[in-house]
């Protein structure tokens, strides 16, 4: 299918964007690009078998689960194994399963000639909700970052699990329309 290609290209898209500087070395880059390009294939593979509604879904909740993770377990003294490794581990799975594949849902039914106006859509919306995203936090942390602040990090936290519930439920309305589209007119739903 056409359109579920869409995936591992929105992942090495979003991938490619990086600024010249933050190109460390070539050989670092090789392998950075063949490793995201492993994980493309496999992000396809999974929403050509299963949809992008899914992978949407269970990502948005384990992002959701990364930072409740963190808003419960940071503390002021660091505990690597206990507070920030599980929820790095969550939201990075979370993530690799939701950007790309939102991305890729974002354009996947267009046709053909009107592929790359979708693209730089999504690509456009993406960049300043991250941008407001930012504004957010800044609003949210205040000027000065330190012990004093650790229930501003706390709120941020919570507002960002929020988001992940929002993209979760998006996930399911996308998991609902493929449904919906794959059940033969007439059927009783």
């Amino acid at each position: 299918h056409r359109r579920h290609r869409g995936v591992g290209a929105a992942v090495v898209t979003a991938a490619d964007q990086r600024e010249p500087e933050q190109h460390a070395d070539e050989a670092t880059d090789r392998r950075h690009a063949v490793a995201l390009r492993r994980r493309a294939e496999r992000a396809s593979r999974a929403a050509q078998r299963l949809g992008h509604g899914p992978l949407i879904t269970v990502g948005g909740l384990l992002f959701a689960a990364a930072m409740v993770w963190r808003a419960c377990f940071a503390s002021l003294t660091p505990n690597y194994w206990v507070d920030l490794l599980p929820s790095q581990i969550l939201s990075g799975v979370g993530v690799g399963l939701t950007l790309g594949t939102l991305m890729a849902a974002g354009v996947s039914s267009l046709p053909p000639h009107r592929s790359a106006t979708g693209s730089a859509l999504v690509n456009s919306v993406r960049q300043m909700s991250a941008t407001v995203g930012i504004a957010i936090l800044v609003a949210i942390l205040g000027a000065q970052v330190g012990p004093a602040q650790r229930q501003h990090f706390r709120a941020a936290w919570v507002l960002a699990a929020a988001l992940g519930l929002a993209c979760t439920l998006i996930g399911l309305r996308l998991t609902r329309s493929a449904r919906d589209q794959a059940r033969p007119q007439g059927a009783a739903g």
